[in-house]
């Protein structure tokens, strides 16, 4: 019995500290409390990084908007409403020097009929990361959050040669 008693207790530490992370990443970041710019709880744009000039298609995402991450963990351009929050809450998960580290672009699309939530995938340099969010799930901060810390899970957990390029989805 008590083989199991320590796995069981771990497993629950884990949850309740992504919980914690979850409530307290949400506490300043989608109560309009937290945000450094105006637009902070506002859903007002009209897309993805509506004042983004770089935008692609993306395969599951439609048209996003592409940001440059600097090496601080901030975003080139700025980002905007839900795009702005939904990268803030991202830093405080990770933190902006671990941000600036690992990724290296981030694309924010807005696609309610995807199934896909987000996606990271290696870029050139395979110490770094694109991270891909559909901003349709900012709607639900659990499913939001419990989504970053997955995509975070590939950026943390793969050494460079032990990501597989190939795979098409997790």
């Amino acid at each position: 019995m008590r083989r199991f008693l320590a796995p069981i207790l771990v497993a629950l530490a884990v949850v309740a500290l992504f919980a914690g992370i979850g409530v307290w990443a949400f506490s300043g970041v989608f109560s309009g409390d937290g945000g450094d710019s105006a637009e902070s709880g506002s859903r007002s744009e009209s897309g993805p990084g509506a004042s983004v000039d770089n935008r692609e298609d993306d395969e599951d995402f439609g048209e996003v908007a592409v940001y440059d991450v600097l090496a601080d963990g901030t975003l080139d351009p700025q980002a905007e409403g839900v795009t702005a929050e939904v990268w803030e809450l991202w830093v405080r998960l990770i933190g902006a020097e671990t941000a600036g580290k690992s990724i290296i672009q981030f694309r924010a699309g807005d696609a309610p009929n995807s199934d896909t939530l987000a996606y990271v995938y290696q870029d050139e340099d395979p110490q770094y990361f694109t991270l891909a969010v559909n901003l349709a799930t900012a709607d639900d901060p659990q499913l939001l959050v419990a989504t970053l810390v997955h995509e975070y899970a590939h950026v943390f957990s793969f050494a460079p040669a032990e990501f597989d390029a190939q795979a098409s989805s997790c």
